[in-house]
């Protein structure tokens, strides 16, 4: 945030730290848990989305697993746990790069919405701008996060070989 004021020494020097943290963190952790999960039960087709106005999660699960799924996604509205937080930040960072700043259409199309939106919500990327990806924390992600993907903002569709009324009654 200093910029040319920055101490380059001290950042190189907590940069190491955190690979460092990052290391030893790999130990611990159990990546990909939520896919591991699903995938373990059948899962298929597990994808989600992001636009101006929804976050979507889709997963396609045999209908006898709908407890578990249940469970896996109260768990991760209630106790969301961003393990690999500054990693996850990077990637997003990259994405945006390649699809926003290395594409015309990408940039033409951030810079109409930014201009036709002005004073709307739309007028900001649904990436976010640069500036406020790379000060990003923790904190206001979680915010964001129980704030917008609360149990009470959410919309759940079961399709399938289910009985509504058990589901409805049970979940």
């Amino acid at each position: 945030m200093r910029g040319d004021k920055a101490d380059l020494n001290l950042i190189e020097k907590l940069t190491q730290k955190l690979k460092e943290l990052y290391k030893e963190q790999k130990k611990w952790m159990i990546p990909n848990e939520i896919d591991r999960l699903y995938t373990e039960n059948g899962a298929e087709e597990m994808n989600a989305s992001t636009g101006q106005d929804v976050t979507t999660y889709h997963v396609s699960l045999p209908a006898n697993k709908i407890e578990l799924w249940a469970r896996i996604e109260s768990d991760r509205m209630t106790q969301p746990v961003l393990r690999e937080f500054f990693i996850e930040r990077d990637v997003i960072m990259e994405e945006r790069r390649q699809r926003i700043e290395s594409d015309p259409e990408g940039k033409l199309a951030e810079q109409f919405f930014a201009a036709a939106f002005h004073a709307h919500p739309y007028g900001r990327p649904i990436m976010g701008w640069p500036s406020d990806m790379r000060f990003l924390t923790m904190e206001d992600t979680e915010n964001f996060f129980r704030k917008t993907h609360a149990p009470t903002s959410t919309v759940i569709t079961v399709v399938g070989d289910i009985n509504p009324e058990e589901i409805l009654k049970n979940y």
